[in-house]
């Protein structure tokens, strides 16, 4: 236990994600021991796999809610130049215990933003990022979140067909609207 959060706070003190090998250095762990902790760590939540390493997940996010807090308004920044770059809204999302959740928006440039009326508990079939979210679980975890939640029809270009959200989720191409 003392050598896994070695490693997430070694990860959480840092701004950029950390590969395993200078994980391993930073926390004198074999290199081995550490390959397994991470796994264990990212299967869990507490941290993800990103391109240049390992960053902190949505687990240890919300394991103290001081360190969202903390966290939001640094990135609010970063989702406001990507909504005007874009020209569209923005969204930080997360997934935790099978729930996908919305942490963060920022509306486009002209006030656009998904109505999320339904509730993203329930309507993350429907929108991109929940789409996104569901296309990079692993697919045990998809299946699960598929299986447990309605696909309720929000537009007529909604997937509520499980086998084709599936599909269109494993393929990551998208099926726009399985209504003929």
């Amino acid at each position: 236990m003392q050598k896994a959060l070695r490693l997430l706070e070694a990860v959480a003190s840092s701004a950029m994600p950390l590969p395993a090998k200078k994980l391993a250095r930073m926390t004198e762990l074999p290199l081995p021991t550490t390959y397994h902790l991470l796994r264990t760590l990212e299967f869990e939540g507490y941290l993800s796999k990103v391109d240049g390493g390992y960053a902190i997940g949505a687990s240890a996010l919300t394991v103290q809610n001081e360190t969202v807090q903390e966290f939001l308004p640094r990135i609010r920044p970063v989702l406001r130049s990507l909504s005007a770059e874009l020209g569209a809204a923005t969204y930080l999302t997360t997934y935790q215990e099978g729930e996908i959740h919305l942490l963060a928006m920022v509306e486009g440039p002209e006030g656009r933003s998904v109505d999320l009326w339904v509730g993203i508990h329930e309507s993350g079939h429907a929108t991109a990022f929940g789409k996104a979210i569901l296309a990079n679980l692993s697919e045990e975890l998809r299946d699960a979140y598929i299986n447990s939640h309605d696909l309720h029809d929000l537009t007529p270009h909604t997937i509520t067909s499980k086998g084709n959200l599936e599909r269109s989720l494993a393929e990551n191409v998208p099926i726009w609207s399985d209504k003929e």
